[in-house]
């Protein structure tokens, strides 16, 4: 199965020599701004080619009419923005969890100067958020949610359990272990089991081809983690995200949404 952004370049291959409209348009907050500015800006488009490039006019307004009638269809499934590209056979949208800035280009093929950047500034990276008995391993792309797994700690059996998927792993809950009540031998243990799991976390790494790390948590947990790790740890943050969702942590973790 490929991912959101080798989808992206296949569909862009379908349309690489053909006139394409491009559009990178921010849709959050979700009020009518955006579609003032949708409106504004395929008018002045329509506008501007009609007098610099007339033998386009027809097709550019019949191209404008079905980018407005595919984004009113999804306009209730938004995120915080939308790249489009649509050309005369072709019309593709994607809804993505992160800024970019606002434009509107017509050309032969699509505009992707402004997806590149956004490709490198959000490329395939993990979150890894250690809670005393839990590590939580979460993957994203393009600022969204691919992947979230599990690992817990089993006090009462010496062991680790891993959860697969958003919807299977237990709640996610700094609280559940006293601080008061981590004693040298209990730290000791819990080390030795961060230690067995590190190449799982390595696999898991490679498997969702992490460009960027991220790590959360107290500062002692980190530490014993980043150095057993085997990859460059791109930023750290010491602080609980206990009871967040995996999509808020990325929020505040990669797109720096406080």
């Amino acid at each position: 199965m490929n991912t959101k952004i080798e989808q992206i370049y296949l569909d862009l291959e379908k349309i690489k020599q053909s006139p394409v409209l491009s559009i990178y348009l921010n849709t959050f907050p979700a009020n009518d701004v955006w579609k003032i500015r949708l409106k504004n800006g395929l008018k002045k488009m329509q506008e501007y080619i009609a007098i610099s490039e007339p033998k386009s006019e027809n097709l550019l307004k019949s191209i404008c009419k079905n980018v407005e009638l595919k984004i009113r269809d999804h306009q209730t499934s938004l995120g915080r923005s939308i790249i489009c590209f649509a050309s005369e056979k072709h019309l593709f949208l994607y809804v993505l969890h992160i800024p970019v800035e606002n434009d509107f280009k017509w050309d032969i093929g699509p505009a992707t100067k402004q997806l590149n950047h956004l490709i490198q500034t959000y490329p395939k990276s993990g979150v890894i958020i250690l809670q005393n008995n839990l590590i939580t391993l979460i993957s994203t792309e393009l600022g969204e949610l691919i992947n979230e797994t599990q690992f817990s700690f089993q006090l009462d059996r010496d062991h680790w359990k891993q959860y697969k998927g958003v919807s299977h792993h237990p709640q996610r809950a700094g609280g559940a272990i006293h601080r008061d009540l981590i004693d040298k031998r209990f730290k000791e243990n819990l080390f030795r089991w961060y230690r067995s799991v590190i190449p799982q976390i390595e696999q898991y790494a490679r498997r969702y081809q992490w460009q960027d790390i991220y790590l959360a948590g107290p500062p002692e947990l980190t530490a014993e983690i980043k150095k057993r790790l085997n990859r460059r740890v791109t930023n750290e943050i010491n602080r609980n995200f206990a009871n967040e969702s995996a999509t808020t942590i990325l929020e505040k973790m990669i797109l720096k949404i406080s």
